[in-house]
């Protein structure tokens, strides 16, 4: 299946054009030859280039001493890198009064050609053929008309293309057409005997009493690979193609086992499942793919494919019945942790569990003053995870508990699965006391001093001092573990940012979150979580490319306070959210969200909503990859607009919340344009629905308001409730309370839409 896709790179040469290459000559003519006597006709106009491109067989120049051909467009292929990826340029035919050139190249279609296709050098080289024919379009085709790629652009609008890849547009529709024609032909030629011994593993797949069977396929032109696909049997007992397992995992692997598996004992729905190994060996996972009884669909990929390292299981380790996603993550650090992660198929919370990989199975003391700081370090990093386990080590290496809440001050710049990079420079030694630098190899600014003493024999930390570097945009506070903590947010950009993604390089569980976000986004509602532990690859400049956004909330205690610390990771940008435990109740980061509040900007928003009880929301943009504060709400946000507006709780007559949002109850919002909040009065005078069930009162007095009342129609002043769709008219307002006028032509009042507890 890996060569396969390595095809789809190569036949990728039909596809994107990037556009923005505007030093392009309009005025000049398109490839020109000193060849004469080419009988006229009439040039397309510039407009119908963004049609479908219609050549006249009478109207043909062949160029095909191209040693005397100049042209821009001959440099482009005789540049190497083009070259090797397409063939060489063997002859040129210019068509409509020579506005429209064929170029014909000796397409080498081995396996290493292929290994040298990815669609940003495709892209590039298309650019360059573009431009060098001043956007006019084009053709690439082989000798055996086997292949045409039609490339369409205009020269009066750089950014127009379309292409055609024979009678498919689009890449994809393409390839699954070849692949299935190949294999189909194949299929009707082999003995219906022999159809048994390529089978891997057969069962009902959807549960609607037909035999699926997975088919394991080498074409006889072995460049591509092994293909599956999937069969039944037709009434005559003939097999049948009912579709191929893609694969386009980009990262380099190969399928070392096939099963079907019943994920779920409490559904009839089965699973073809692929055991995955990387190249490399380093690596292992699955992928799951299903099948409705029309298509077969690519559900799920577990594959460390951004490490290309690390081991991904899918079983029933508790006999419930429902398989895990199980991750193992090998952390490389001195106790050799191993971190495991484990999610019920059918969804829910996840669970962690450490074990040790080293020869005691269990935590072994370090040693020595550095190897104490090192293991200490590191074992801060889990912390969040796996609070009991790493609670117990970071505190049997301290004098006292303290220490632990200081520990987790110093955040070495690590993704918490490959360990950390650390210098340790001994400062000052004697027999019972040491005190070591730790600096952060990856971020030389970030170091802290520890003090060790000799306790018993052992070494503990007794004492760690944080050195704050000079940063722009950077005000810190450092907690005293010994004194209560109090709110603060800090925003730092000394980060270095994690590198950007195309779309294509996305494994499927990404891909399909990003999916998700931008249909939310497109609809103006916003993308929300309340995991406070993970990442997330969005595109958040509008740039096309795909940033990581990294996020995690961990809770402390001290002798005086309990708080929680959030931490947010975007390109340059870290931004850091103390909130303290009062009363019961948390002002820490309840949730995160992203949002797109203007989608005439070049920004997505990252939406952070701290408190339990009083919530308080902040909103910023990621702008030159820096996260850059934009809107401050002391409360909790409701719905963006799309064009500049957010609303919020409190903002509405009737509270409703993002999917659901409701702007015809909107008595104010805030303009992200003029920076500034705005009233408006739109609601009153209006027929609305939606208070179902709300009691009528007489004056009021009588109408619900303030902290939650029971009221029923026994309440003093209650009259009737508002029948189910039933429309009411706003007449008036006052706080939590709104005069109202029913259809019927009832006057009175209703209440009650923002009770809180005192």
């Amino acid at each position: 299946m890996k060569s396969f896709r390595i095809i789809g790179f190569f036949l990728c040469v039909t596809f994107i054009l990037v556009s923005g290459c505007r030093s392009i000559d309009k005025d000049k003519p398109i490839v020109e030859s000193s060849t004469e006597g080419i009988e006229e006709i009439i040039t397309p106009d510039i407009e119908a280039t963004e049609n479908d491109v219609a050549i006249s067989v009478l109207d043909k120049l062949d160029i095909s001493n191209l040693d005397e051909w100049v042209h821009p467009v001959k440099n482009v292929f005789e540049d190497y890198s083009v070259y090797e990826t397409i063939g060489k340029l063997e002859k040129v035919e210019l068509y409509n009064d020579k506005t429209y050139p064929v170029f014909y190249v000796d397409f080498k279609i081995s396996y290493n050609n292929f290994l040298k296709w990815s669609n940003k050098r495709v892209e590039d080289i298309l650019s360059k053929i573009l431009i060098a024919n001043g956007g006019w379009s084009y053709e690439i085709r082989n000798f055996d008309e086997s292949l045409k790629i039609s490339v369409v652009g205009n020269p009066k609008n750089t950014d127009f293309f379309k292409y055609t890849i024979g009678e498919w547009n689009t890449i994809s529709e393409f390839l699954l057409n070849v692949r299935d024609k190949e294999f189909n032909e194949y299929l009707e030629q082999l003995p219906l005997e022999e159809v048994v011994n390529y089978i891997c593993c057969s069962a009902d797949l959807n549960g609607d009493g037909v035999t699926e069977y997975l088919f394991k396929y080498t074409p006889a032109k072995n460049y591509r690979g092994i293909d599956y696909f999937l069969l039944n049997k037709t009434s005559t007992g003939k097999y049948k193609n009912v579709g191929l397992l893609v694969d386009d995992y980009i990262v380099g692997h190969v399928i070392t086992g096939e099963s079907i598996l019943q994920l779920d004992s409490k559904s009839e729905q089965k699973y073809v499942v692929f055991d995955v190994l990387h190249d490399a060996a380093l690596a292992s996972g699955y992928f799951i793919y299903t099948y409705d009884g029309v298509t077969v669909s690519l559900m799920f990929v577990n594959f460390p494919g951004a490490t290309a390292y690390g081991k991904r299981e899918l079983a029933d380790t508790n006999d419930d019945g429902v398989y895990e996603h199980i991750d193992y993550y090998d952390m490389e650090d001195l106790q050799q942790h191993i971190l495991i992660r484990k999610k019920p198929f059918t969804g829910g919370n996840e669970v962690y569990s450490l074990k040790y990989d080293n020869i005691d199975r269990k935590f072994v003391y370090p040693k020595t003053p550095e190897q104490v700081v090192k293991c200490f370090i590191e074992a801060s990093t889990l912390f969040l995870v796996r609070p009991v386990e790493i609670y117990n080590e970071l505190n049997s290496m301290s004098v006292n508990p303290s220490i632990l809440n200081m520990a987790l001050k110093f955040k070495p710049n690590n993704n918490h699965y490959n360990g950390v990079d650390l210098d340790l420079d001994v400062l000052e030694e004697t027999p019972d006391r040491v005190i070591i630098k730790a600096t952060d190899l990856r971020d030389n600014e970030v170091s802290a001093f520890f003090t060790l003493v000799d306790n018993d024999g052992a070494w503990k930390i007794e004492d760690i001092e944080f050195v704050q570097p000079t940063l722009q945009n950077n005000v810190t506070n450092p907690i005293d573990a010994n004194k209560p903590v109090t709110s603060k947010t800090i925003i730092t950009n000394d980060q270095i940012p994690i590198d950007k993604h195309d779309f294509s390089e996305l494994n499927g569980e990404e891909k399909a979150t990003f999916n998700e976000i931008s249909k939310l986004l497109e609809n103006n509602i916003f993308y929300m979580t309340y995991s406070l532990n993970g990442e997330l690859l969005f595109d958040f400049d509008k740039d096309n490319k795909m940033e990581t956004l990294v996020y995690q909330q961990t809770r402390h205690i001290n002798e005086d306070s309990q708080y929680t610390v959030f931490t947010l990771k975007l390109g340059c940008s870290r931004l850091e959210i103390t909130g303290v435990n009062c009363g019961g109740y948390d002002d820490g980061v309840e949730f995160i969200g992203v949002c797109d509040i203007d989608k005439n900007d070049d920004s997505v928003e990252v939406i952070v909503t701290t408190g339990s009880l009083y919530r308080h929301t902040n909103i910023y943009e990621y702008k030159d990859e820096k996260l850059v504060p934009l809107v401050s709400l002391n409360r909790g946000i409701s719905a963006v607009s799309g064009d500049g507006k957010v609303y919020f709780w409190g903002g509405s007559l009737k509270e409703t919340f993002n999917e659901k949002f409701n702007v015809d109850y909107v008595l104010e919002y805030y303009d992200l344009n003029t920076q500034s909040f705005i009233d408006t009065d739109q609601i009153f005078g209006r027929q609305l629905a939606g208070f179902d069930g709300y009691i009528i009162f007489e004056n009021m007095e009588n109408a619900p308001f303030g902290p939650p009342v029971q009221v029923t129609l026994d309440s003093r002043g209650a009259i009737r409730r508002i029948n189910d769709g039933e429309k009411v008219t706003i007449l008036e307002k006052n706080q939590d309370r709104a005069k109202i006028q029913t259809e019927d032509g009832l006057i009175g009042w209703i209440g009650g839409f923002h009770m809180v507890w005192d």
